[in-house]
């Protein structure tokens, strides 16, 4: 890990699991035979490194300020779509939408 808090080797393993997709659509256009799938390889190493990366992160934060950037940006992301969904569940129809405010003429 560098000063940055970056770990170098998982970017160059996230590198090759993309590689490794583009190499998986590309044969997919040969005729050469495939084995195994490459492609979802690829993508299943991509995504665990990735959600590692952001967990580190997001931990990184909590200890450092007491609170994780999810908590602030949570309502945004989970709580209003769900809240918009209960009130349509609810109440048969769709919420209006914030309307603009007028400007004075």
């Amino acid at each position: 890990m560098d000063r940055s808090g970056r770990i170098r080797s998982l970017d160059g393993l996230r590198a090759v699991s993309v590689t490794m997709v583009i190499v998986a659509h590309l044969m997919r256009h040969t005729a050469l035979p495939v084995h195994f799938n490459l492609g979802n390889l690829g993508v299943r190493v991509f995504f665990v490194l990735s959600g590692f990366l952001i967990t580190a992160l997001l931990s990184r934060e909590q200890a450092a300020t007491g609170r994780a950037v999810c908590a602030a940006a949570s309502y945004h992301l989970v709580e209003r779509p769900f809240l918009r969904l209960r009130f349509s569940l609810e109440t048969g129809r769709a919420p209006r939408k914030a309307r603009p405010a007028r400007q004075a003429a």
